[in-house]
């Protein structure tokens, strides 16, 4: 005790952050170099305005014009709410970068901006799903590939897959407000052309649901003008505060709040709708991934036809210029055939099924080379954390490997690799091998099977 109360001692005077991404090391920094990133991040940032008044006048201004546009009647201002202060986190990958957060959760308009956001998730999830490549979440990804080997197979007999995995960037510093609210105007357009005229949102919990009834008994109306009118109350009004300073925000989408996710899916999944109109009958080609900012896209060719790869190559070419110009679309695909996406390693092969994904671990590489483990994705066993909690953390990361593989040998050694690392943490293998058979007793048999396989001894 008296070691770790002179450790504290020692850094009182500095700022200690987590990393972002790897809450389990803490970075140790001095003052003023936080200062200036905090600075170049918000205070002098050119997508920020200084606003020289108190917080109480702000946040009076504020509620004067939320009643004023008369948005009482569907969720209540917070009088008791606050500003969010924001900060910014170090990378893992790079130390010198930071990521910016600014916390809303206890702004004024929080519980009308929670149900604007579930309307606006209603939207996105009512569009035609083959005018886009957004993913509702992650666990639906294996059933989509599996979709869309089916597709690829029906181009030519003899079908390559060209492939690029990207970061779309810049969405939260430096995308026009017009080019929002342009998405959710066509977002508006698509449902008004099926005859609806807003969207249910339940009273109490989560849930949505899009009806050309008048009334559905337990849910909220939300009419598609009343929606738009928010979006843009929100966009106009954002404000934080950063190193003492209050901020306004004047591009890109709003940090932190409940409606900046589905803000950010409409926006792409505007550009993929304009960009797969342009196709014309070879949208036939192009399938594709999409997770709020990670996007895989596969476009098919047939390999005894030279210039069936270069159009594909134009078609993929296109792609990269299909969103705002003031975006940045960041390659991260790094090899061919074998990448990294929302957690998984995604691969392609040249036979049926021509893409496949598995689970991937955080800490793989350093267990494959014996290396000291650099993400705390498992606590270790001597914490004070209960015999439960453990079990229960062990059989949701089985659940995380069955929902996104698809194919069993990566499968056998994403499981290999799990309890190498429980052993690591000083887990007994009791705890794997109870998680394992708990968790295999209502699946497949393959489950089964790896479960007699990998477990110790038999009960």
């Amino acid at each position: 005790m008296a070691e770790v109360l002179r450790l504290k001692q020692d850094l009182d005077r500095l700022v200690c952050v987590p990393l972002d991404r790897n809450p389990g090391d803490t970075l140790v920094m001095c003052p003023v170099t936080y200062v200036e990133v905090m600075r170049s991040t918000f205070v002098c940032n050119e997508g920020y305005k200084i606003i020289r008044k108190g917080e109480r006048q702000v946040l009076r201004e504020w509620g004067m014009d939320f009643q004023h546009v008369d948005f009482r009647q569907l969720g209540r201002w917070k009088n008791d709410g606050r500003l969010g202060a924001a900060y910014a986190l170090p990378k893992h990958k790079d130390t010198e970068k930071y990521r910016p957060i600014c916390p809303a959760y206890q702004e004024p308009s929080i519980l009308l901006c929670k149900k604007i956001a579930q309307a606006m998730n209603g939207m996105l999830f009512g569009l035609p799903a083959s005018g886009h490549f957004n993913l509702r979440s992650v666990g639906e990804m294996k059933g989509r590939l599996h979709a869309l080997n089916v597709k690829m197979r029906r181009v030519c007999s003899d079908v390559r897959i060209l492939t690029g995995s990207y970061d779309v960037q810049d969405m939260f510093s430096k995308l026009p407000h017009s080019t929002i609210e342009r998405a959710v105007e066509w977002s508006v357009w698509s449902h008004r052309s099926r005859g609806r005229s807003g969207v249910f949102v339940k009273r109490r919990g989560r849930g949505w649901k899009l009806s050309r009834c008048d009334s559905v008994e337990g849910y909220a109306f939300l009419s598609f003008d009343v929606i738009q009118q928010f979006v843009s109350f929100e966009l106009e009004l954002c404000f934080t505060v950063a190193s003492g300073y209050i901020v306004q925000q004047l591009v890109g989408i709003p940090m932190g709040k409940s409606s900046s996710p589905p803000l950010a899916c409409l926006m792409c999944s505007k550009a993929e709708w304009d960009f797969m109109i342009t196709l014309g009958n070879q949208r036939r080609l192009i399938g594709g991934l999409r997770f709020v900012d990670d996007a895989s896209v596969f476009v098919a060719y047939n390999a005894r036809k030279p210039d069936s790869k270069v159009r594909a190559e134009a078609i993929l070419a296109k792609f990269e210029r299909c969103y705002d110009e003031a975006l940045t679309l960041k390659k991260t695909d790094t090899s061919e055939g074998c990448w990294e996406f929302l957690g998984c390693k995604l691969n392609m092969q040249e036979n049926f099924p021509y893409l496949g994904c598995c689970q991937k671990l955080k800490n793989e590489r350093e267990l494959r080379m014996g290396l000291e483990l650099t993400f705390r994705t498992f606590q270790d066993f001597e914490s004070w954390t209960s015999k439960k909690a453990k079990l229960a953390v062990i059989v949701s990361a089985l659940h995380r490997i069955d929902q996104n593989s698809m194919e069993t040998p990566d499968m056998i050694g994403a499981l290999i690799l799990l309890r190498m690392e429980l052993r690591r943490r000083r887990y007994p293998d009791s705890y794997f091998d109870r998680a394992i058979k708990s968790f295999a007793r209502d699946k497949s048999n393959l489950w089964k099977l790896l479960a007699e396989l990998l477990t110790s001894a038999p009960e």
